[in-house]
């Protein structure tokens, strides 16, 4: 008796593993395959190599289920967003960024805290059920991206 595993596939892998089957057969070349999947040709290369190599479960990708590598760990987002709240309100994102760095030691991207802030200012508006408009406090499009909620 052969044992059967279950592989949870995202919608697009599945046309993806036929498209790499159909190279593995000689039905269709690497170079169509890379066009039709939408990756380069040495990447579909590894691909190929890769699902012969393990089968169905070599199209998934490595970091299904795990946390990305570049993922910011839930303690330090807690002091950056403890210290930012308590000493840099009132600053730019990237003084607040670079006095983080420097007064702190805590190096984090000005970017970082303004999709944290955008995060941070949705749930509050959710959790105090406020249902107001975004405006532009200065009026006109001058380039900022401080918003406030009424």
């Amino acid at each position: 008796m052969y044992r059967r595993d279950i592989i949870i596939m995202s919608s697009e892998e599945p046309r993806r593993l036929s498209i790499i089957n159909k190279a593995i057969d000689k039905l269709i070349t690497h170079k169509k395959s890379a066009e039709l999947i939408g990756l380069s040709y040495r990447q579909t290369k590894r691909l190929i190599k890769r699902v012969k190599k393990e089968g169905d479960k070599g199209i998934i990708h490595r970091l299904r289920g795990k946390r990305g590598n570049r993922k910011i760990d839930d303690k330090i987002k807690a002091k950056v967003i403890d210290l930012y709240n308590q000493k840099y309100l009132n600053f730019g994102l990237t003084l607040a960024s670079e006095k983080l760095y420097e007064l702190d030691k805590i190096r984090i991207d000005h970017d970082i805290l303004r999709r944290w802030n955008v995060i941070r200012a949705l749930i509050t508006e959710i959790n105090d059920g406020m249902s107001g408009n975004l405006k532009n406090p200065k009026g006109g499009d001058n380039g900022n991206i401080e918003f406030m909620y009424s």
